[in-house]
């Protein structure tokens, strides 16, 4: 979930009963408040000591926030539900994938190699000038069609 799906990013939403992992490998803080001003996340705290000053109260009771999720080495466009397949893959699908990733938390996804037809490198850049109807994606990077191993010797 976005944080911008239940807050004003011009004014202060604080959110509530969330349980959060800081990601710095041992903290985890059950019952925390997170602070938003203007779209920036400004404070995560237990709620016990969590001072509230918010216009927009927002509770996440049940859920957990972790920091965004970088895979630095994936291939994307072709997965269809559960079968992946190379006739599955079109700018359409890429850019399915990238909004199913930052719903589960991935802000940043690196294609290596699978790139067909500029896709990749097309969807790459028309996210870069904000040309994409939904906004709402993990940034891609990709090395478009990547390098192949030469064929071996008959």
């Amino acid at each position: 979930m976005s944080i911008h799906q239940h807050s004003d990013p011009t004014g202060n939403t604080t959110f509530t009963e969330a349980r959060v992992i800081v990601g710095d490998g041992t903290t985890v803080l059950d019952d925390a408040v997170i602070t938003v001003t203007d779209g920036i996340i400004t404070g995560v705290s237990p709620s016990s000591s969590a001072q509230d000053a918010a216009e927009n109260r927002v509770s996440l009771r049940g859920k957990t926030v972790i920091p965004a999720l970088v895979n630095p080495h994936g291939h994307i466009g072709y997965m269809r539900g559960a079968a992946c397949d190379a006739r599955f893959y079109s700018r359409e699908n890429v850019i399915d994938h990238l909004h199913r990733f930052v719903y589960h938390g991935v802000s940043t996804f690196q294609s290596l190699g699978t790139d067909r037809d500029g896709i990749e490198i097309n969807v790459r850049d028309d996210q870069r000038r904000g040309e994409l109807a939904d906004q709402d994606l993990a940034t891609l990077f990709t090395a478009g069609t990547g390098l192949v191993a030469a064929p071996a010797p008959r």
